[in-house]
């Protein structure tokens, strides 16, 4: 990678408007009267969503470029439908955060259509009949991105048990359980070359150990960025960007899915028990930690901001890098001094993650849920909207644009179903940047793994998996 190679974003203006053809079009006739979306983007949006002549939200021009992107973009969708279906309106049912999101569809909401994050959380909710399954939806699933269609599906041989086992399911039907609208890219680094010390040379960040090996002729210094209450972030950068560098793909899924160690036990007619036959590979997770020992002299252990905020810090120059991912591209606009590239080490991969629209089991209406959706997986209105977003399309046309680019498509953490539950993983992550200590991470992730012995039997399929 050169230092010419850099992207930098370049302003865009996007007019929505629906393809119009027979096959495409979401136009005039799948809509009719109010729909009800729930969404994290809409907490202090006006429920109309109301644009103004230039496109923009009424009233959001003043709000810093984070959350005008995204809500600019739900905005456009907005018109969009209604461009497309004149007899029907979009409404917004707020909520705070995509947990208040999660948390609603459990205890029953009656909206139309809510837009999530697609992990294996979608194919518990979808086998428990939270959510509808989309068997009658005319965007089915080969419709979608090859690589984005496991994690919106239901296999009946594989239900929600991650990866096939060898011989089961071959040619069965898929079920579509989400319809997706947005995939996202996590192994973004983002520099502020204003910020950036001069004895650094990005040309020598190749690898993972050419970018340590630069930051190791500094004395410690926080030249991370960290947004120190979203503990999240903190695994964004271990696990999907500096574990996947440190000892490649194959070994990062390996790890965290046990799928390679694992066999199948027919307990009866219709049970089935996954089996681990080893140790998992507890090396691959050391190691990762050893290069995040190397990493944390040069991260802000002091930070006590959300996300929006320390972007914010970051931007004025109150640090050099800022991993996160490419929802933050938007806000790089009009910032001449904020360049992006893939995380060192990482440039064959596209790890990516998705956002996806449900219809819940008590919607008011499905068959306006079902509009809205078809709005949204309009190809034009699609390539529009995730334009806007800073996201990538998720239709079938989409795999070849990153396939040009020489890039693998790889899951995200939150789109594996784990051999254990991890929910602590996030709080042992922000100790150890803390104090220092990885051994508490590394001792906890055996204890969790659901092969702590030779062969112990894990959860039985009908049983719920904990959210990571």
């Amino acid at each position: 990678m050169t230092f010419s190679r850099w992207c930098m974003l370049a302003a865009s203006s996007v007019v929505f408007g629906c393809s119009g053809n027979d096959q495409g079009s979401s136009c005039g006739r799948f809509a009719d009267g109010p729909v009800y979306v729930l969404t994290w983007n809409a907490a202090d949006m006006p429920a109309s969503g109301a644009t103004n002549a230039s496109g923009q939200l009424d009233g959001m021009t003043e709000e810093p470029p984070p959350v005008l992107a995204e809500r600019q973009a739900l905005g456009q969708l907005q018109a969009a439908h209604t461009q497309c279906n004149p007899q029907s309106r979009v409404e917004l049912v707020r909520a705070d955060n995509r947990e208040e999101v999660m948390a609603q569809l459990v205890a029953g909401s009656d909206a139309d259509v809510a837009i999530v994050n697609s992990d294996q959380v979608i194919k518990r909710m979808c086998q428990a009949g939270l959510i509808r399954t989309l068997e009658d939806f005319e965007r089915q699933p080969e419709f979608f991105a090859r690589h984005i269609r496991d994690q919106i599906t239901l296999n009946p041989a594989q239900t929600a048990d991650g990866p096939l086992l060898e011989g089961e399911g071959a040619g069965a039907q898929l079920t579509l359980c989400a319809v997706p609208i947005a995939q996202h890219q996590l192994n973004r680094l983002f520099v502020n070359l204003g910020s950036l010390p001069g004895a650094l040379d990005p040309n020598r960040w190749t690898s993972l150990e050419g970018f340590l090996a630069d930051l190791e002729q500094l004395p410690p210094t926080p030249l991370f960025t960290v947004a120190g209450k979203d503990h999240w972030t903190l695994s964004l950068t271990a696990f999907e960007n500096v574990m996947i560098a440190a000892v490649g793909y194959e070994r990062y899924r390996e790890f965290w899915t046990g799928y390679s160690l694992r066999r199948t036990v027919r307990t009866g007619v219709d049970d089935k028990t996954i089996q681990y036959d080893s140790e998992p590979d507890l090396q691959a997770f050391e190691e990762t930690m050893v290069q995040m020992d190397r990493l944390r002299p040069y991260m802000d252990v002091t930070s006590e901001s959300k996300d929006k905020e320390a972007w914010q810090d970051f931007v004025a120059g109150q640090g050099s890098f800022y991993v996160m991912g490419n929802w933050r591209d938007p806000d790089t606009v009009g910032q001449p001094n904020i360049a992006r590239l893939n995380f060192p080490g990482t440039d064959g991969y596209y790890v990516f993650t998705v956002d996806a629209m449900v219809i819940p089991s008590n919607a008011r209406d499905p068959q306006n849920g079902f509009g809205f959706a078809r709005t949204v997986t309009d190809p034009t209105v699609n390539w529009q909207y995730n334009e806007i977003k800073g996201s990538d399309s998720v239709l079938a046309s989409a795999d070849q644009a990153i396939a040009t680019q020489g890039r693998q498509y790889v899951e995200g953490l939150p789109l594996l179903l784990t051999a254990g539950d991890f929910a602590q993983l996030q709080d042992r992550v922000t100790v150890w940047l803390h104090t220092g200590d990885k051994q508490q991470i590394i001792d906890y992730v055996r204890r969790e793994y659901c092969s702590a012995g030779d062969r112990l039997t894990c959860p039985t399929l009908s049983e719920p998996r904990g959210v990571h």
